[in-house]
């Protein structure tokens, strides 16, 4: 018998999902300080409307792990496990960026960071610490959810779902090398990652392996 609350939670994480690709195109250019300045200065709502889809995609997706969790039902279960704990700790981690990236607006249009000040502060170990820990957390989360899928084969999501996801982290892995526009882009492997499993997690009746 289906549990009522699995095709609502993969309704929400295919927006969560969508919502940070978006998020990633629309933040496209942000990556350097001064261009991120620019950005401010001069395309606020475009700023506005990143940070806005941000916290729909930490919220969206925060509630969508439950029908992650629930294409575990024996093989890689327990490691689905943690790496639900570990996404949602990185989607925790995402609602408070997109708090500071309004902050970081805020600073800006009232002129009271600048110049050297401005670097002084992004270069303050207590927020350098605080980001480092949030994308290890979502990274290593995506990694064990790779592991899990893996381990639980067909039964849990097509063979693509894997692949994307895989593909996915080994861009983020080059994210220093590769041009911009490429590192940007590959959030769409991770939105259609996400995509796919809700929509296997939606279906009627789902083929799960029994292990």
């Amino acid at each position: 018998m289906r549990i009522d609350w699995v095709p609502a939670s993969a309704a929400l994480l295919v927006t969560g999902a969508m919502s940070l690709a978006f998020a990633q195109l629309l933040a496209a250019g942000d990556s350097d300080l001064r261009t991120a300045l620019s950005i401010v200065e001069r395309e606020d709502g475009r700023w506005l409307a990143a940070s806005a889809l941000d916290f729909l995609a930490a919220v969206a997706l925060t509630m969508g792990v439950p029908a992650v969790l629930s294409l575990f039902r024996d093989r890689g279960r327990y490691t689905s496990v943690a790496a639900a704990c570990l996404l949602v700790v990185g989607f925790v981690g995402l609602a408070g960026y997109s708090m500071l990236l309004v902050f970081f607006r805020a600073l800006v249009r009232s002129d009271a960071v600048r110049g050297r000040a401005l670097d002084d502060v992004l270069d303050d170990p207590g927020l350098q610490a605080f980001l480092i820990v949030w994308v290890a957390a979502f990274l290593i989360g995506e990694l064990l959810l790779l592991i899990a899928l893996v381990q639980a084969g067909p039964a849990a999501a097509p063979a693509w779902v894997p692949v994307a996801l895989g593909a996915h982290l080994f861009l983020q892995s080059l994210l220093v090398v590769l041009p911009e526009t490429v590192a940007r882009s590959s959030a769409l492997l991770l939105t259609a990652a996400l995509c796919g499993l809700a929509i296997r997690a939606a279906r009627p009746e789902p083929a799960h392996g029994t292990g």
